[in-house]
């Protein structure tokens, strides 16, 4: 709709960062940089990877360690294949030179069963753990922004724990392309 909408500012839509990342899974109508005038920025995610408060690894060093003595037993749930959460994880797995094997489930709250379940060993997701965190059923291991959050300020981000890996899966507003300026 958005694509073929008149640029005028009376059509607008909220464009998360998926739309980047669809034309690399399927085929799109539309080419995300030259299609949208792009308005603003709004925010992004906390994301996080968390584990059951009783697992022994403590720490993403326990992880990684974990992971490499075991290639491929460490489970962990995301909210879909090709989500932030989960390609941030395939990111962490390859820049530690281990494997993990990844779940996919609709959202948070299957997620959120098989870990508390004991189904899976972790989850990556945004802060729909959180209260999980909060209460100390789960631990948060490592946020992915460029800084640490401020609800959590004692958990490292990937950032600062020497990986590289930044992800915030931000979205804001745009319109057709070619609005006038004056409008945007």
């Amino acid at each position: 709709e958005l694509v073929n909408a008149r640029p005028d500012g009376y059509t607008l839509a909220q464009l998360p960062i998926s739309v980047f990342r669809l034309p690399h899974m399927q085929k799109v109508q539309f080419d995300v940089l030259k299609d949208f005038t792009w308005i603003i920025c709004l925010t992004g995610y906390t994301f996080g990877l968390v584990v059951r408060a009783d697992s022994p690894i403590k720490t993403v060093k326990d992880l990684v360690g974990f992971a490499k003595a075991h290639p491929g037993e460490f489970t962990f749930g995301s909210p879909g294949t090709g989500t932030s959460p989960h390609l941030v994880v395939e990111e962490l797995s390859a820049k530690a030179g281990v494997t993990m094997q990844h779940i996919p489930f609709k959202g948070v709250a299957e997620g959120m069963q098989a870990l508390l379940g004991g189904h899976i060993m972790g989850h990556s997701d945004s802060t729909g753990w959180g209260p999980h965190v909060d209460a100390g059923r789960l631990r948060l291991l490592a946020t992915y922004g460029s800084k640490r959050t401020k609800r959590w300020p004692d958990v490292p981000t990937l950032e600062e724990l020497g990986y590289q890996t930044v992800s915030d899966s931000p979205y804001g507003v745009g319109g057709p392309k070619g609005m006038d300026p004056a409008v945007v």
